[in-house]
């Protein structure tokens, strides 16, 4: 039988911002009413452009060449961590992200569009809501409006600086990798950007 994973196109986000964006979310978790939230390890810290869901390594590798045929002649562009906030919503979100911002935003926007259309022919179908570029941080284990409403609340961070700006050179199709160090992700393949 073939071996089933749980497939992303994405970006993962480098070491050398890991530890700002966890002085952050150790604030976070400090605010009041933040209690039973799950929260992501630095491991897990990916955009992820299109989750493609499970798929066997057969799959995987008829999905290089549409990925690939989709990058092809796109360059590379910065992306900035901005700020945390809510999804679905601010007033009662179930999860905790931290929202990309700048010029390359909308790229990731474009790119994700592109990546979606060339790989669903091959894939399982999946959820059509319109892609936002984030990088979650936490989830709430147990719902209930209550936590939903503080969450809410702990996400309104007073303005501060951006929490880094990186350039993106490569997209990777990934697959969901468990370890010691918790889930984190393994590169299938990747994808140079070169335009």
């Amino acid at each position: 039988m073939d071996m089933i994973n749980r497939t992303f196109v994405g970006i993962r986000v480098p070491v050398e911002l890991h530890e700002t964006i966890e002085r952050a979310v150790l604030l976070l978790k400090r605010k009041p009413g933040i209690l039973d939230m799950r929260w992501n390890q630095s491991s897990e810290y990916m955009l992820s452009l299109v989750s493609l869901g499970e798929l066997s390594i057969q799959t995987l590798s008829m999905l290089k060449d549409p990925v690939a045929d989709a990058l092809r002649g796109e360059p590379p562009f910065e992306v900035t961590l901005e700020k945390f906030v809510g999804v679905p919503n601010m007033i009662q979100p179930r999860f905790a992200v931290l929202q990309f911002g700048g010029d390359g935003a909308e790229n990731t926007r474009r790119l994700a569009e592109k990546i979606d259309v060339a790989t669903k022919p091959l894939t399982p179908l999946r959820e059509g809501r319109p892609f936002q570029p984030h990088l979650i941080v936490g989830r709430l284990k147990t719902e209930s409006d209550q936590m939903r409403v503080a969450l809410g609340r702990a996400l309104k961070f007073p303005e501060h600086e951006p929490f880094g700006t990186w350039r993106i050179t490569e997209i990777e199709l990934l697959i969901s990798a468990a370890s010691t160090a918790g889930i984190g992700y393994k590169a299938v393949e990747t994808f140079p950007l070169e335009g």
